[in-house]
Formats: C-alpha cells, sequence, structure tokens
C-alpha cells in the first residue's frame, strides 16, 4: 500500500531524515520506533506532504504521489493523525470531527457525513457524550481519542498516528493502544510513529528501528521486541521504577496475545 524508496526529507533544504525505505501492506500495524529526535515526526510530516521530500519517491496504493500537495494526499487517503494532537480547542467535538471530514464535503452528502458521526461515537461513547461540549475541556486522553476520530471521518486506507500516547497516564497508553489495535482488525492500515517502543511492536505486525535519521533494524515486531540485545541497544526496554514495570506487565500480555494469532 506504502512504499517509500530511499527518501530523504528535513527542514531548510537540510535532511533529518536519510535514504529511507520503508513498506506498510494493507491492514497491517506498521511500528516506526526510536529516540526523540530519532526523525520519526519528520518522517510523518514528509509522508502526508507537510514537508517537501529532498529525495527518493512516495508510492501510496500503487501511484507515485511525492509531488501531490497535503490536501490531494488527504483525498487519495492518506491521513495524518498529527503529535501533540492539534485539535480546535475552541470549537466544540462535533465541529472537530466534522472538519475531519472537510475535503469529503464536494462529493459527500450531509447524510453520509452523519453516517461517519454515528459511528464515530459508537467506537468513541465519551465523544458522543460531549459531542456539543467544547474540545479544549476534554482530558488529554479524551482529546487524543478526539484526534484520532476526526482522522478516521476523512476514511482513510492508511492512518499514520504520530506519538499518540504522548502526554499520557499508563492506563490512557494501555487505552490507546488497544484502540489502534483494533482499527487494524477493521483492516486500516496503520503507520505508527512512537517512542514507546514496548507497547508498539507488541501491537505491530512489523517495526522499523530509527536512529539519526536511517533505519538501524527492520524485521517482525515479535522478533525485534524480543530480542534482549536490540531491546537493550536501540528500544530502551529494561527500565526500572513502577512506570517501568507497570509498562512491562502489559507488554507482556499484549505480546502473548499476538502470538497466539501467529
Amino acid at each position: 500500500m506504502l512504499e517509500l524508496r530511499n527518501l530523504s526529507a528535513g527542514y531548510g533544504g537540510r535532511p533529518v531524515i536519510h535514504g529511507i525505505d520503508l513498506d506498510v501492506k494493507a491492514g497491517e500495524i506498521v511500528a516506526l520506533v526510536g529516540a526523540n529526535g530519532a526523525g520519526k515526526s519528520t518522517l510523518a510530516k514528509a509522508l502526508s506532504g507537510l514537508l517537501p521530500c529532498l529525495g527518493g519517491t512516495i508510492r501510496f496504493r500503487g501511484q507515485p504521489i511525492t509531488a501531490l500537495s497535503p490536501a490531494d494526499r488527504v483525498r487519495e487517503g492518506l491521513i495524518h493523525v498529527p503529535e501533540g494532537r492539534q485539535i480546535f480547542v475552541g470549537l466544540t467535538v462535533e465541529q472537530n470531527l466534522e472538519l475531519g471530514a472537510y475535503l469529503r464535503r464536494a462529493d459527500a452528502s450531509r447524510n453520509e457525513i452523519e453516517q461517519g458521526l454515528t459511528a464515530v461515537y459508537a467506537r468513541f461513547p465519551v465523544l458522543g457524550d460531549r459531542a456539543t461540549g467544547i474540545a479544549g475541556n476534554l482530558s488529554g486522553g479524551q482529546q487524543q481519542m478526539l484526534a484520532i476520530a476526526r482522522g478516521l471521518m476523512a476514511r482513510p486506507q492508511l492512518l499514520i498516528l504520530d506519538e499518540p500516547s504522548l502526554g499520557l497516564s499508563p492506563s490512557l497508553v494501555k487505552e490507546v493502544f488497544q484502540l489502534i489495535a483494533s482499527l487494524r482488525e477493521q483492516g486500516l492500515a496503520i503507520l505508527l510513529a512512537e517512542q514507546n517502543a514496548r507497547m508498539s511492536l507488541a501491537i505491530a505486525d512489523r517495526g522499523y528501528v530509527i536512529e539519526n535519521g536511517r533505519v538501524a533494524l527492520s524485521g517482525n515486531a515479535v522478533d525485534l521486541v524480543a530480542s534482549e540485545d536490540i531491546a537493550a541497544r536501540y528500544l530502551g526496554i529494561g527500565a526500572v521504577g513502577h512506570a517501568g514495570r507497570f509498562d512491562a506487565a502489559i507488554h507482556d500480555r499484549l505480546v502473548a496475545a499476538i502470538r497466539r494469532q501467529t
């Protein structure tokens, strides 16, 4: 579905990511993991057209999109949920969701938009309960759900999620990752850019480890997270403290579930 070949991108003509090769197949979650500053968000922005490519190619659903505008990429079904949620805090929850369908307004009837809202509220009941409330009054976890739901309103073929667990409590992190896994079950392809390597690889089919703007490692997600050498060197697994033990317990259960499915 998504093919990157030798992709470079950055800011002010200076590359941050260098020669990236990456593939996402239909119906799979691909984890993009690495430390803060490794280039994950730069790659996400280059894919959605928010940053120009300095070299290489992007193909989506078999067609080259490297030269397409961000709006045209959205029309093709490539949807980016950015880091930091970036919801419209002064608008209502429902107004935020309707903006997710903004580029569909030319060929979608009001009834189709309403059907999309109904589907989103069924998946995110808390958003339905707060539909007329101001989005800025939502909790951090609810705002992240709103950001993802707004992306779903665009009817994505592939959803790029950039740091969806950022700033959330461990219990909300678990809820968000369970949500992401459930989206894959509906056939949606997902590229998940995350610092939380443990959780990302636990729900992913495959993973890419980004280091200094390059792919340092790639492979089956379960194999990556199961390798002690890889985990210690690249993924930061083995942290101590209460929060680290909590994450480890969640990870172990999720990996066990993945192994039962493979």
